[in-house]
């Protein structure tokens, strides 16, 4: 790892690197395994961000929220040992999809993402360690005459500088 502190904030970025990077292909991999005509959509480069969106315009969205930050008490700190809290969020949109599909995108495109998340467990050598520890989703909701579905996933990032 390169030397310099790793703040949460340093983290929320290289989690938005590696999921620009390698979201598509899974995506795509995912269409094929589940071989029933839904399609997952690319999120654009655009649409992520590290902070939590009031206003979006356009969907898929995700966003990489840091949550928190421990400093251990047990001397692991010495050796620059912090873990990093963030929720991975993701928010999608359908207009004349019926439920189950929207339903079915979001299950699928949160996979992904978890899926990420346990294959580039060091952020492409940028961390130590990332652990997920689950997954949520929220009761789809109507907004105007288009359906609205989010998911997150919380994972843990050790960080040691």
């Amino acid at each position: 790892m390169a030397t310099g502190k790793r703040d949460i904030g340093y983290v929320a970025d290289s989690t938005v690197t590696t999921l620009k990077t390698y979201l598509p292909t899974k995506l795509d991999t995912l269409d094929a395994e589940y071989g029933d005509g839904i399609v997952l959509e690319n999120v654009l480069d655009q649409s992520y961000f590290i902070s939590e969106k009031l206003n979006i315009t356009q969907y898929p969205v995700i966003c990489v929220v840091p949550d928190r930050t421990e400093i251990p008490s047990d001397g692991q700190s010495r050796y620059g040992i912090e873990y990093h809290y963030l929720t991975i969020m993701l928010a999608l949109a359908a207009r004349g999809q019926i439920e189950e599909e929207l339903k079915r995108r979001t299950l699928r495109t949160l996979r992904a993402i978890e899926e990420i998340m346990i294959t580039y467990f060091t952020l492409d050598g940028l961390v130590a360690d990332v652990i997920c520890l689950s997954k949520q989703y929220s009761p789809m909701i109507s907004e105007g005459n288009a359906l609205l579905q989010e998911g997150q996933l919380s994972v843990r990032v050790m960080i040691n500088v």
